[in-house]
């Protein structure tokens, strides 16, 4: 209401003489209000697979729905949100920027004008690499792909995201696709399709009057860094929800010595250790609908075939399921990238689904499925009836991480069901064999 006093004395008389209309009701004020915002696209969140499904279900949730003849259905919404910022922390070479990208490439892909842009102040992204990870070719690289390896600045990350806000804004209907999805009222979610960016990384972003300097006079600190990057994403934030812009961001995290050990500093978040701190100020905790941390252990390279590394994931923050101690592993091919076949197996072997017999492991009871590390992938590919048991029991498993709801609310319909298996089966199958 504080608003009304800065109106001018006309402005201020046509407003108290509608107040007093006979036809003034909250539907006719919400119609205005309305009628004053773009209506392209739905205001109801979407999620986007990931490609690692026990991602998706460690930061998803159950939704009930409604078809356009309003009968009532439960769906799986698994993944990362439509147009959020997300931060990825770890170690140096937890493997960060190398699951960014997979994530990047596996959201754009079922998308025509899907298009990811990675920004590496930290340098070494190659094409080679790129393809590797994305399983795109040089052509698709060049059409779906934008690759900067110097030159990133704060400026520059605003320019980018505002670029491309402009690109759909003004070409909306190349831009926007109906999503399947129906709201509450029984209306078409319309969805720009997702961008993807992966900066890499926030710890080291700097603006350009800072970046283009050498010496100790260019310099920032602190404090005065983690202000330019809160401004930066409190710019581009609703920019970002609006057409669908997914921001993944790397950001390390730092270990303090503290001064008095007798005097222990809070912790910065519940699930970061009083030594941790991740940089960029704490509002780019407080901004993040996720944040995601990486915890990294070498394996044996003869236990799958290859020089590879396990990692263990969890939400340190989520906006869409609870921010919770619970983690899913993940499986490092340091050539081929994350391998999501194998880290499903994974997470089968951790909540006792996959248990050993001998010098084999079986899945449950099928002790006709018998595999060992080294033939999974071989027998997952090749041996039908057993991919199938895999994957049914997988996304059994998988349920388990999503909040508990009441019995009513649970995914009971068989034919929902079976199209969540084959939803989790086209994401299997996504992957390159090798």
């Amino acid at each position: 209401m504080y608003g009304f006093y800065f109106l001018s004395l006309r402005e201020q008389i046509c407003t108290v003489l509608y107040l007093f209309k006979e036809e003034y009701t909250m539907s006719n004020l919400l119609s205005r209000v309305r009628q004053g915002r773009s209506n392209e696209t739905s205001i109801f969140d979407v999620m986007y697979q990931t490609g690692f499904a026990g991602f998706d279900f460690l930061n998803g949730f159950e939704v009930t729905g409604y078809h356009k003849d309003k009968t009532k259905y439960t769906y799986f919404a698994t993944g990362i949100l439509d147009g959020s910022f997300n931060q990825i922390i770890g170690r140096s070479g937890s493997g960060k920027t190398t699951w960014a990208i997979q994530v990047a490439a596996n959201i754009i892909r079922p998308f025509e004008n899907g298009f990811m842009l990675v920004r590496s102040i930290e340098g070494g992204i190659t094409i080679p690499r790129m393809e590797t990870l994305t399983g795109f070719s040089q052509q698709e690289l060049f059409d779906r792909v934008d690759i900067a390896n110097f030159g990133v600045t704060t400026e520059s990350v605003f320019d980018d995201v505002h670029a491309i806000y402009e690109e759909k804004k003004e070409n909306s209907k190349d831009y926007t696709y109906d999503t399947g999805l129906v709201d509450s009222l029984g209306q078409p979610i319309i969805k720009y399709v997702p961008t993807v960016y992966v900066l890499d990384s926030i710890a080291m972003l700097v603006p350009e009057r800072v970046s283009d300097r050498d010496d100790l006079g260019g310099q920032m600190d602190a404090t005065a860094l983690a202000k330019s990057n809160t401004q930066l994403i409190k710019r581009i934030i609703q920019l970002m929800k609006e057409v669908n812009i997914i921001f993944l961001g790397i950001n390390h995290i730092t270990q303090s010595v503290e001064i008095n050990p007798m005097m222990h500093s809070q912790a910065q978040n519940a699930y970061l250790k009083q030594s941790e701190s991740i940089p960029g100020g704490k509002a780019m905790m407080y901004l993040a609908n996720n944040i995601i941390r990486f915890n990294d252990k070498k394996i044996k390279s003869e236990t799958f075939g290859f020089n590879g590394m396990e990692t263990d994931i969890s939400l340190v923050k989520s906006r869409s399921n609870r921010s919770q101690e619970d983690y899913i592993p993940l499986l490092l091919d340091f050539t081929n990238g994350f391998n999501p076949i194998i880290s499903n197996m994974l997470f089968l072997k951790q909540v006792g689904r996959i248990t050993a017999r001998g010098a084999y492991m079986q899945i449950d009871n099928h002790s006709d499925m018998k595999f060992t590390n080294k033939k999974f992938l071989e027998k997952y590919f090749n041996d039908e009836k057993f991919r199938e048991i895999f994957d049914r029991v997988c996304l059994e498993a998988l349920q388990g991480l999503l909040p508990k709801r009441q019995d009513e609310a649970k995914l009971n319909n068989q034919k929902l069901l079976n199209k969540a298996m084959n939803d989790f089966a086209r994401m299997c199958s996504t992957v390159i064999e090798e």
